[in-house]
């Protein structure tokens, strides 16, 4: 799963053009999953955009959300740690 995940993670990336930064960012409140839609919120002055989820993004995400339960508003979150991933100290 954690292999799957980081494709997923480097797929969503590439299709929507997320600097890391961004990616370690998303959060379930950016997510909506009965629209399958996914807010990206930019840096470095980039237009913010709402933008459609790919099918398998939007099974990931699913499945994701399903198995973490209530757990951190994060995405990317440590499995090590529980806590959420920040990219390069931000």
């Amino acid at each position: 799963m954690r292999l799957i995940r980081s494709l997923r993670g480097a797929e969503c990336a590439f299709y929507h053009g997320l600097r890391v930064t961004e990616l370690c960012r998303l959060n379930r409140q950016a997510v909506d999953l009965t629209q399958g839609r996914i807010w990206m919120q930019r840096l470095k002055g980039s237009l913010s955009t709402e933008q459609p989820l790919h099918a398998a993004e939007l099974r990931t995400l699913k499945r994701y959300v399903q198995q973490a339960g209530p757990g951190p508003a994060a995405l990317a979150v440590s499995e090590q740690t529980g806590r959420s991933v920040h990219a390069f100290g931000h």
